[in-house]
């Protein structure tokens, strides 16, 4: 965390609300080092729901005051993104208007000077510095009109804020957001660098030893139900498939298991930072979703991946696409997904270590 460290540096003895949002845990986990680093020189609160809140609550500790904001209940449950707006829409204005009541009550009670909100567009107040984490500018779909429609709703909201910043390299050569976060807004934007909640932690596992298990994949699992479950279900069916092959899949989620669990996999729930970085330091390979936040932890680590983009998020789709140009990823379509291909791919990722 190197060049959002300035920019964090700047602020002392304020009072700071970050508020995550819960779509997934890739928002409270990027929020992590950012409420550590200002945590220093500050008085900080945090304010989410559901997962991102509960996941929080652990791995930064009970020596904040945390509070409970109004949750999206939204699902990419129709493959036609109008039917998902349509459909969501709705349920999405409303969480935005009663996530700014419920501000407004946090500021009063806490004297909160600052506010960084990742991506939960009703979390600011007017007289109060309103900062905004965001990749996500530009809204990427195959159809055009449905990309300048749906980016254009979503600026409306960003340029609210006072300023934007976005976790990237700020040389477009580096993005790894590509085109996503090149769009100008009326507000300030200001590229922080990546934000690994990874980056915080120093292990000194060193090279693989015999003390230490290995594993030849790490599957590594988070977002929305059902499509985390379901990708559960098809990736652990595949893998207990390939005897050969030494697993371990961090589920992301408290829920148990839709099926019987397999003989060469590990599994765990929920597992803090440290445990996940660990966990991927063992392992040949990662297999996981292509969320801009998962995107950050693997060039943290500079780990092989495959990629596998949620149905129906065009944001993810174009991400698994555009780092499959690059050295370390393949993408791999949820619907492909069988002993065959994903043989293939692991084989195509271990031989560029060679």
């Amino acid at each position: 965390m190197s060049e959002d460290k300035h920019v964090l540096d700047l602020y002392k003895g304020r009072r700071i609300l970050i508020a995550p949002l819960n779509w997934g845990l890739g928002h409270a986990t990027r929020c992590t080092p950012v409420i550590k680093v200002l945590s220093m020189d500050n008085q900080v609160s945090i304010a989410s729901d559901g997962l991102a809140l509960d996941w929080l609550r652990k791995e930064v500790g009970s020596a904040y005051h945390y509070y409970l904001l109004p949750s999206y209940h939204v699902k990419y449950d129709q493959a036609n993104p109008w039917v998902n707006l349509l459909k969501y829409g709705p349920a999405i204005r409303s969480a935005i208007s009663k996530e700014q009541k419920k501000t407004a009550s946090i500021i009063a009670k806490e004297g909160v000077d600052l506010i960084i909100s990742d991506h939960r567009l009703g979390v600011r107040a007017s007289g109060v510095e309103s900062i905004l984490i965001a990749h996500q500018l530009r809204i990427p779909h195959q159809n055009s009109f449905i990309s300048h429609l749906t980016s254009k709703i979503q600026q409306r909201y960003i340029n609210q804020f006072d300023e934007c910043w976005i976790p990237d390299y700020e040389q477009p050569r580096d993005r790894l957001s590509g085109t996503m976060s090149e769009p100008r807004l009326k507000i300030d934007k200001k590229y922080i660098g990546p934000l690994s909640h990874m980056a915080a932690y120093v292990d000194r596992l060193g090279n693989h030893n015999s003390t230490i298990d290995t594993y030849d994949v790490a599957l590594i699992l988070s977002g929305l139900e059902p499509a985390r479950s379901l990708l559960e279900e098809k990736l652990t069916t595949v893998l207990s498939q390939m005897k050969d092959i030494k697993a371990v899949c961090i589920r992301g989620t408290s829920l148990p298991p839709n099926k019987s669990m397999h003989a060469n996999i590990t599994y765990h729930d929920m597992v803090s930072s440290r445990e996940v970085r660990k966990i991927i330091n063992q392992s040949e390979v990662v297999i996981t979703r292509s969320g801009y936040s998962t995107i950050m932890d693997l060039d943290h680590f500079k780990k092989k991946a495959i990629l596998i983009p949620t149905p129906h998020q065009p944001e993810q789709a174009y991400l698994a696409k555009l780092h499959d140009a690059r050295d370390r990823s393949i993408s791999l379509l949820e619907e492909d997904i069988n002993v065959e291909k994903l043989q293939n791919s692991l084989q195509r990722l271990l031989e560029l270590s060679k």
